[in-house]
């Protein structure tokens, strides 16, 4: 069975990746994980809380097909926790695709995953923490393809969702319904 590793702290953005979580698990039958720093509880600006399956230290990252990363309010708590950012570290040098959706980019800019890459998110967080997205390319667009990451703009939910960019789905056929599954049809 594939895995999703979904990254929370308090304050998450719930409402952007419960459309990708859905998808995931219905039409891709992956497994989703929550992980949060220190496996503590976690409470989501929607004001859901959510006991994560583990802490950073337990996660064994080669076991995930992908990583999620929502959007949030604060961010300053993990830009500034260095196991954090080895991690997202470690996650792209093992080439395992990352979905970060909203200010999440931060992290990854901060992380050096984003150098010389285009990526999106809202323009309000790149223009507030510009300092970690200097050598990279924000196109503002409302999702971005990158190599082995997709970004988006908080409130592309849907086009967020649409994981055959990511190439989680094997074959055309599976690309086509996936598609038409996030859309309704």
């Amino acid at each position: 069975m594939k895995k999703a590793l979904l990254l929370l702290f308090d304050d998450y953005a719930d409402f952007q990746i419960g459309h990708l979580l859905f998808f995931l698990k219905k039409k891709g039958n992956y497994r989703v994980m929550t992980v949060s720093v220190e496996g503590k509880d976690i409470v989501s600006l929607g004001g859901l809380t959510v006991k994560p399956d583990l802490s950073l230290l337990d996660v064994n990252i080669e076991e995930f097909n992908i990583v999620i990363m929502p959007g949030g309010d604060t961010f300053d708590p993990l830009l500034s926790n260095e196991s954090f950012i080895y991690f997202l570290k470690k996650v792209h040098s093992l080439n395992i695709p990352i979905a970060s959706i909203c200010g999440s980019a931060v992290l990854l800019g901060k992380a050096g995953i984003l150098l010389n890459q285009k990526f999106t998110c809202n323009e309000q967080t790149f223009k507030q923490y510009k300092e970690y997205f200097s050598n990279t390319t924000y196109t503002g667009e409302d999702v971005e393809l990158g190599q082995q990451m997709i970004t988006a703009k908080g409130s592309s939910f849907t086009s967020f969702t649409v994981g055959d960019y990511l190439n989680l789905w094997s074959n055309e056929e599976e690309k086509r319904d996936a598609w038409a599954f996030c859309k309704g049809d």
